[in-house]
This record gives structure tokens, sequence and C-alpha cells, in this order.
């Protein structure tokens, strides 16, 4: 029997907490490998161009980040698709990030496997939740 597929992915976020977190949570899944992990977006860009992941997944409010990390990503590797997760929760950040080309924005704290969701989005399948829940006026999600 053949090994399934492992899709390659650099995270960054500059809180190292989160970083940690996300790593052990995405090297657990037998379908994904995290191969680099940096606290900006420029580190990010420059393990993308040295590994070229399948994917990025980037925090929105590190340094360097947002649509200044994807652009950077997208040269340094351009096969590689860009995820976002951001604590901004509204539709003007959400547009904005798909603009840059993001193949998804999810929410900071959202109820959603977003373990589970990146591998369907890996493996060409339509994510099974809406991955980003805006904010509504009173800031409740």
């Amino acid at each position: 029997m053949s090994n399934p597929k492992r899709f390659e992915i650099v995270i960054a976020d500059d809180d190292l907490g989160v970083l940690e977190a996300m790593r052990g949570l995405l090297d657990d899944h037998p379908g994904l490998c995290v191969v680099g992990w940096a606290e900006n977006g420029t580190d990010a860009a420059g393990l993308c161009a040295e590994h070229r992941p399948s994917l990025a997944l980037l925090d929105v409010m590190m340094p360097n980040g947002g649509i200044e990390a994807a652009a950077a990503v997208h040269q340094a590797s351009p096969s590689t698709h860009i995820a976002f997760y951001s604590a901004q929760s509204d539709r003007r950040t959400k547009a904005r990030l798909e603009a840059a080309g993001a193949v998804a924005v999810f929410a900071k704290g959202a109820a959603v496997d977003l373990v589970g969701e990146l591998h369907a989005l890996l493996v060409g399948l339509a994510p099974t939740t809406d991955l980003f829940h805006p904010i509504d006026e009173q800031g409740t999600a």
C-alpha cells in the first residue's frame, strides 16, 4: 500500500505560542508536514523560496504580514498557495486578502476544523464550512 501524499506547509506568526500550537496541530495530521516556520512575512517568503511548499499559512497582523507577505511569497514561490488567519474578522479585510491571492481566510477563534479544512483545500475539495465569520457591528461573531 502506498503512503498518502503529504502536503508541505510553511507557517508564520509573530506569537510564538500560536506558532508552536499551529505547528503541532498541522504536523499531527498524516497528510500535512510543516517544513518551516517564521515570525514575520519576510522570513516566511525566504522559507517558501527554499522549500516550495504547497501552502503558506500566514498571520495577517505579524510584521511584514498581510498583503506584503502574500506578494513576497508569490514572488519567491509562485506555485505556493496562501491562506491567512486573522483576528480582524470584517468583510473588507477578507476582500483585501483574497485580492492579494489568498485561497482561504480563517478568522482566529472561529469554530472551524482548521487542519481538516486546509487539507481539504490542498487535495482540491471544497471547504465544508464557512471559513470566515465576520463580526457584526456589536463586535460579536
